[in-house]
């Protein structure tokens, strides 16, 4: 019962404290917040009775005590899973330490799925392929589930395949990092033109300069105050949203394209004001501007499947090839005004099946493939040959096929156990259910059925004449429902429909921690990191 007068009882204040926890926690906030006069001036106004604890005591003692109890959910989460995905990144703080963070997808007991992250450790400068492969292993031994790790996703980075390799766990590649690889190769915004060995033709040139172009436009504005104001009045002039131009980032393709569709949001009272400024730079030409128009378009589709992935929630490995499918599709109907833009869009078409091209052949990986056809929204519908789908499907047939040998097995020896229980059951139980050994025998008919009679072309047939799943549904849930049904061959679903088609769980954590060592005057430790970056993913999950 709270107590309106006099000191708080303990129970308030481990009420108080967890809510303070989570709001440095969910922030993201430095330990340092506590000492902020405004935020205890707040807390004397609305919650007198409670005084805020001191930094050192949030920091050694709440903090810590939060990390014991969350990490021992996880682990006990994570102890009940038959598989997990991995996916790792390598990252770089502030002050520019590398740091490596591994986070583990599953399916739980209650069959949900969970994103969880497991460690951030900081990596020695120039690491080795063998150096950081122990540093991994040392994770997966920590939370014992080297033995359960189906595959990692990770960047394609060959120093990051050789340690996986070392591992000997399978590999895939994160689908993000591909599709930057594509856009890249195809913009090539990093090469210099002028450099013979570059290998870029006139039409690539036209590109590189109008980025070129944009990008000082932008930083002019941005940078003198004057013309951005101007700007603003313009657009307040012109009934227009008023919007700044934005800058982009070289190393993100995603930020060039906000860039330009950004200028084109504004081109009339932008090239409007320019005439005004005398030392404004030059705008873009009529047929620039046409070209800007071809590239939005054209990366408009890449933008949209990103989005479509970032679903953290949800698995995504399924939908890669139904993407990769829309992805050309969408490009090939795709007309653009310029010859710049026709030479875009066949470049992009061309590295998109470079990278993306083999996956319904298995290649390089089966989970790709097993993934689309054991998701219920899509199954056979996504491939663009039906022979292939056909042996993608036998694949599994086979893979369920050895689920069934074990689980015979394994209830057989049930069988023997439930029969034996028989033979001294406890009559003098006032709770018995005289229809007891009606179940008992059910339950065995059932056990020794599917042992040797349901074969697992008989499961997939089953799954396959099912209707098809809305793709607005969760495939997980789908299993769920029908575990019972398909039994083995779910299992086999699950294993498929916890991995995720992005590392970006990890990349994330970048962004976070860069805003903690922004927010806080002393440089966080390790450890601060891992505790913080883990907290911040797993409290509430």
């Amino acid at each position: 019962m709270t107590s309106f007068a006099g000191a708080p009882t303990d129970e308030e204040v481990e009420r108080f404290n967890v809510c303070l926890l989570e709001m440095i926690v969910e922030g993201m906030l430095p330990f340092d917040v506590v000492e902020n006069r405004g935020l205890r001036n707040l807390i004397e106004h609305l919650g007198p009775r409670y005084t805020l604890p001191t930094r050192k005591t949030v920091e050694c003692t709440l903090i810590p005590g939060l990390y014991e109890n969350i990490m021992s959910e996880v682990a006990e989460l994570i102890s009940n899973a038959k598989h997990v995905a991995v996916t790792i990144d390598i990252w770089t703080y502030t002050n520019s330490d590398p740091y490596v963070t591994a986070t583990a997808h599953f399916i739980d007991t209650n069959i949900r799925y969970r994103p969880l992250v497991l460690s951030t450790k900081k990596l020695i400068a120039n690491y080795t392929a063998k150096y950081l492969s122990e540093v991994l292993l040392e994770i997966f031994q920590w939370w014992n589930i080297e033995k359960k790790i189906s595959v990692i996703i990770a960047d394609p980075k060959a120093v990051i395949k050789s340690a996986i390799q070392l591992l000997g766990i399978e590999s895939i590649p994160c689908t993000g990092h591909s599709l930057n690889n594509v856009i890249n190769n195809s913009l090539k915004l990093d090469v210099n033109e002028n450099d013979p060995l570059a290998n870029v033709n006139s039409y690539q040139v036209q590109i590189i300069n109008l980025v070129k172009l944009c990008r000082s436009i932008a930083k002019y504005f941005k940078f003198n105050q004057i013309p951005r104001r101007l700007l603003r009045e313009k657009l307040k002039e012109l009934n227009y949203t008023v919007l700044k131009l934005k800058l982009d980032d070289s190393s993100k393709w995603n930020s060039t394209l906000v860039m330009m569709e950004r200028f084109l949001k504004i081109k009339k009272p932008l090239t409007s004001l320019s005439l005004l400024i005398l030392r404004c730079p030059q705008m873009p030409t009529t047929e620039q501007w046409t070209i800007m128009e071809d590239l939005v378009m054209l990366l408009k589709p890449f933008e949209m499947m990103t989005m479509q992935l970032t679903e953290d929630h949800r698995p995504t490995l399924g939908i890669i090839i139904p993407l990769i499918r829309g992805l050309l599709l969408s490009l090939e109907n795709r007309t653009p005004k310029t010859s710049s833009g026709t030479f875009l869009k066949e470049t992009l078409i061309c590295n998109v099946m470079k990278v993306f091209g083999s996956f319904e052949l298995m290649q390089p990986s089966s989970y790709y493939a097993k993934a689309t056809i054991l998701d219920p929204r899509f199954k056979k519908a996504a491939f663009t040959s039906s022979s292939q789908s056909d042996n993608v499907e036998l694949n599994i047939v086979y893979e369920v096929n050895d689920l069934l040998k074990i689980k015979k097995e394994c209830d057989t020896a049930t069988i023997d156990i439930v029969t034996t229980s028989q033979q001294t059951t406890d009559f003098t139980n006032s709770t018995e259910n005289l229809l007891d050994y009606l179940q008992d025998k059910v339950t065995t008919i059932w056990s020794k059925s599917n042992c040797t009679n349901t074969t697992a072309v008989t499961l997939i047939k089953q799954y396959m004449d099912l209707t098809y799943l809305n793709l607005l549904e969760d495939p997980i849930q789908f299993w769920k429902t029908h575990n019972s049904l398909l039994g083995p061959l779910s299992d086999v679903a699950l294993k498929y429909a916890c991995i995720p088609a992005l590392s970006v769980s990890s990349e994330i954590m970048f962004s976070r921690a860069g805003k903690v060592e922004i927010q806080r005057k002393n440089k966080l430790s390790p450890k601060d990191i891992d505790t913080m970056i883990f907290l911040n993913k797993n409290i509430g999950k």
